[in-house]
């Protein structure tokens, strides 16, 4: 069974979704364009209200109205957005190959004998792997 699939979400509507996610609380459109303002400095607050807008269209925040204002929340989490991203990446950039992927992260990343460590004993946690002498 597939599991859910969450609309694509830009760069930039990401950082407006990672301040969402941080907060973990209902959201004022102006608590959330403050938010966004101190980590990116650049952006108008109206990129912001518009990204805000984009994100409630395609229903990844849900919306409040409380009187004349709006009111936004996370309607996915962080975690099931990571997850979904990663499934996506694995299919369409690596053929659904988690060799290739690890080959990529090895070749491309500066991984510590601690962090292979780390990645093996997930690996044997989840049963999917044995290593006898270092070797699988």
């Amino acid at each position: 069974m597939k599991e859910k699939s969450f609309p694509k979400i830009s760069k930039a509507e990401l950082e407006v979704m990672k301040v969402v996610w941080k907060e973990n609380r209902v959201l004022s459109g102006r608590e959330i364009v403050t938010k966004v303002m101190e980590t990116n400095k650049k952006w108008h607050k109206n990129t912001i209200f518009t990204l805000i807008d984009r994100l409630a269209k395609k229903g990844v925040l849900k919306v409040e109205k409380k009187g004349k204002f709006n009111f936004y929340t996370a309607s996915i989490t962080e975690e099931d957005y990571k997850k979904e991203e990663a499934r996506d990446i694995l299919q369409r950039m690596f053929g659904g190959s988690f060799r290739n992927v690890i080959a990529t992260f090895l070749e491309t990343t500066n991984v510590s004998k601690k962090e292979i460590e780390e990645i093996k004993k997930m690996l044997d946690e989840k049963g999917c792997c044995k290593y006898d002498n270092g070797s699988f």
